[in-house]
């Protein structure tokens, strides 16, 4: 099923009008292989979501690539 059409943050839209490069993560994510990818509360983050741990990680090492950002992979608790 089409993960993306789930996730939803009314403030996402507001935040990367200020802040684009919350787009431009998310769309890494996607094409790294994220299923979908949100803006998490007001902004703090932005994550994927991922069905193979190893395209996780890989996605996780590419984004790390820019020192700015801070980069953490986990496992979803079900």
């Amino acid at each position: 099923f089409d993960v993306e059409s789930l996730l939803c943050n009314d403030l996402e839209v507001v935040s990367a009008a200020k802040h684009p490069e919350i787009i431009s993560i998310k769309a890494e994510l996607v094409h790294a292989g994220a299923s979908g990818a949100l803006m998490s509360g007001s902004g703090s983050s932005v994550f994927g979501l991922f069905q193979r741990a190893g395209d996780a990680r890989a996605a996780g090492r590419r984004l790390a690539a820019d020192r700015r950002r801070q980069v953490f992979t986990t496992r979803l608790l079900i």
